[in-house]
């Protein structure tokens, strides 16, 4: 899958990662805003406040996504923000992945009241 059908999925991913993390966090989370096509300028989702730790990247995949590159990738652009993966394998189930040093501070995210 290429060009649109990819952007086109690549989105609708977001939107369903966005509201399991608005579930999680009881707040309202957004697609990454000005997000360029080289994907590197916000995360791929983020509270809506704009104010949150953590830099989420999303990824859904046929198979399962490659997980390591996905960290890799948060990690290089997070800009200090804790990195942390959604992903699923297409119809499958959402999992988390962050660091286990960086665990505390998604427990926190998840605690947090605005």
């Amino acid at each position: 899958m290429g060009g649109k059908a990819s952007r086109d999925k690549g989105k609708r991913g977001e939107r369903e990662a966005r509201d399991v993390m608005a579930w999680l966090t009881g707040r309202p989370w957004r697609r990454g805003v000005g997000q360029t096509r080289r994907g590197s300028d916000v995360p791929d989702i983020e509270p809506e406040s704009g104010d949150g730790s953590l830099w989420v990247e999303v990824k859904v995949s046929k198979r399962w996504p490659a997980i390591g590159k996905a960290m890799e990738q948060a990690r290089e652009a997070c800009g200090g923000k804790v990195p942390m993966v959604l992903s699923k394998k297409d119809y499958g189930e959402w999992l988390v992945t962050i660091a286990a040093k960086d665990l505390s501070v998604l427990l926190a995210e998840l605690r947090r009241k605005d």
